[in-house]
């Protein structure tokens, strides 16, 4: 009973300071007591236990801090945190399995996981390591690496964004951009960025050039778009910089955590709005006095319009990109994220969100070697173990549509409105005002060229067809004048 009047107390001074709404606390004071078993092991483990220590001494003065009997609350979820490690771990010994090539000392492959809620930015899971005995660093939250290829939503958040044009203008999802050989001078050298398989694609639309990871086409619209734009967008979403303003910022050369990161695409999945990552929700003195109790800071960074397109796009990267593999092992619902891969396959990133949990991996060794596998061979891999283990019934439905959002019915290749000659036609959503005006001509032209040839060939070749076929093939050939 007094553990029960402990923690309704909490949960009221919680409501009181901000930091649940009425409903929530309503909900959570109505929910039983669950104790922890005798000699149970801790929720999260000894890196989350790490990182609550270090709240401590962040959030209350060091004679607090120090009292006894403190109580902790934080957010994370013990079937999540427990799902996490499982992930890890499983896929951590499968990789070791499947590694080619073996280093002399053996340093084992490190990954770290961390979950947050969309719905307040709080962290459900945290994993820092495979082993936290032979590895106490919290890779999760202290280590900072490159991120690749899984910054570049954020090159075409810049580029979708009209608040960061000047003119109001943005591009669209179907804008044209062109994947093709770049030579950019650096100093006394020449930048090349490659794709990862060798081979330049030409004008494709933005969502393509993404879902596939398009290194060349997503640096020349970084310098299109200006790189202190891209630099600002990242910012704005909560990742530290400062940034180096050179043009290989577009394919990740910046380094961030992956709580930093995870949290930034967190701003994707909740329609524009940034909230702190917490860890520590409360605290309480051994007399259940409320030292400190999180607020909800919650900051618009985003129009939910130009969110939503972004999601749209990372969207696409699941369905049909470098992620798709996820769909063939069984994610099903509704899901939307980013591979990453830098140089030489030293860290391996997938950053992905459902309407349920966002969740952000990484997978590397400590010294940074190369590991040998992508973002999707090694990340992806336990990204889906865990959303498939904590997926629950909200997992199926679509992200939230804003209401300047409007449907088109698009030719990918033309960025036009599709006609029926249109060989591939697909429903894409637009900021209201950027969406496409004109009928696509670029197959009603190809028609036209077919009918006039066949009306040639066939008033050509009269006495053989007869009079009948040639007023029905003439008038094929009018027809696309």
């Amino acid at each position: 009973a007094a553990a029960l009047a402990r923690r309704n107390r909490v949960l009221a001074a919680m409501v009181e300071d901000g930091a649940l709404d009425e409903g929530a606390g309503q909900r959570a004071r109505g929910e039983p007591l669950r104790l922890a078993p005798p000699h149970a092991r801790p929720v999260g483990a000894l890196y989350v236990a790490d990182e609550v220590a270090r709240e401590l001494g962040r959030l209350l003065p060091p004679d607090a801090a120090r009292a006894p009997g403190l109580a902790v609350f934080t957010a994370v979820d013990a079937d999540a945190q427990r799902e996490a490690e499982r992930a890890v771990r499983r896929r951590l010994e499968s990789s070791d399995r499947a590694r080619v090539r073996r280093r002399r000392d053996a340093a084992p492959l490190q990954a770290a996981l961390v979950a947050l809620d969309p719905a307040t930015g709080r962290i459900l899971a945290l994993v820092g390591g495979r082993d936290y005995g032979s590895s106490p660093l919290d890779r999760a939250v202290r280590a900072r690496r490159q991120p690749g290829s899984a910054f570049k939503p954020f090159v075409y958040l810049a580029a979708l964004d009209p608040a960061r044009h000047v003119d109001r203008s943005a591009r669209t999802v179907v804008s044209p951009l062109e994947d093709s050989p770049l030579e950019v001078a650096a100093g006394a050298r020449v930048w090349r960025p490659a794709n990862y398989d060798g081979v330049f694609h030409g004008s494709l639309p933005l969502e393509d050039a993404l879902a596939q990871s398009l290194n060349a086409a997503t640096a020349r619209l970084a310098l299109d778009v200006g790189l202190e734009a891209v630099a600002g967008a990242a910012t704005d979403l909560g990742i530290p910089g400062p940034f180096p303003i050179v043009p290989s910022l577009a394919l990740g050369v910046a380094e961030t955590s992956l709580l930093d990161l995870t949290a930034a695409y967190g701003v994707f999945a909740s329609g524009g709005v940034r909230r702190a990552p917490d860890l520590v929700v409360a605290i309480t003195s051994s007399a259940g006095e409320t030292l400190y109790a999180a607020r909800a800071e919650e900051t618009r960074v985003l129009d939910p319009g130009v969110a939503y397109v972004v999601t749209h796009l990372l969207e696409r990267v699941v369905d049909a990109g470098t992620a798709r593999a996820a769909r063939r092992a069984g994610i099903d619902g509704t899901a939307a994220g980013k591979t990453g891969t830098t140089d030489d396959t030293r860290d391996a990133w997938f950053i992905g969100f459902t309407p349920e949990v966002i969740a952000g991996v990484w997978v590397g060794f400590d010294d940074g070697a190369p590991t040998g596998f992508t973002g999707a061979e090694a990340a992806l891999p336990i990204w889906i173990d865990f959303v498939r283990a904590t997926a629950g019934p909200g997992a199926a439905r679509p992200f939230e549509v804003p209401d300047d959002i409007v449907w088109r019915d698009v030719d990918p290749s033309s960025g036009l409105l599709a006609t029926s000659g249109c060989p591939e036609v697909r429903r894409e959503p637009f900021l209201a005002g950027t969406e496409p005006q004109r009928l696509c001509d670029r197959h009603r032209a190809a028609w036209a060229a077919v009918g006039e040839g066949v009306g040639d060939v066939l008033r050509g070749g009269g006495r053989a067809i007869g009079a009948g076929g040639r007023r029905v093939f003439g008038w094929v050939g009018r027809l696309f004048r």
